[in-house]
């Protein structure tokens, strides 16, 4: 839990100067992609292939957009508005 929270601020990071040279929407692509690859292999070992398919993936896609869209408000700042990035982080405890 301590290495996944010092993990937190260098992602951020990462999106605040990478923000400068590409779209916010290919930063958060690429973020959940290059993730969803890395854990997949770990998925279909332990539970199968059949976790995979989805018998309403419209009920499965849901959270993901949600997620997507509270990702791209929580990174819009960092390239946007030129906040420190402490700022985004205070908002998000309020």
């Amino acid at each position: 839990m301590v290495v996944a929270m010092l993990v937190l601020p260098f992602m951020d990071a990462t999106v605040k100067l990478l923000s400068s040279r590409y779209p916010i929407l290919q930063l958060i692509w690429a973020r959940f992609f290059f993730h969803f690859l890395l854990v997949l292999p770990f998925v279909v070992i332990r539970y199968g292939k059949q976790t995979i398919r989805a018998a309403h993936p419209v009920l499965l896609l849901s959270p993901g957009l949600f997620l997507l869209v509270a990702s791209g408000l929580f990174s819009l700042p960092f390239s946007t508005f030129l906040l420190p990035m402490r700022l985004p982080f205070c908002l998000l405890m309020l």
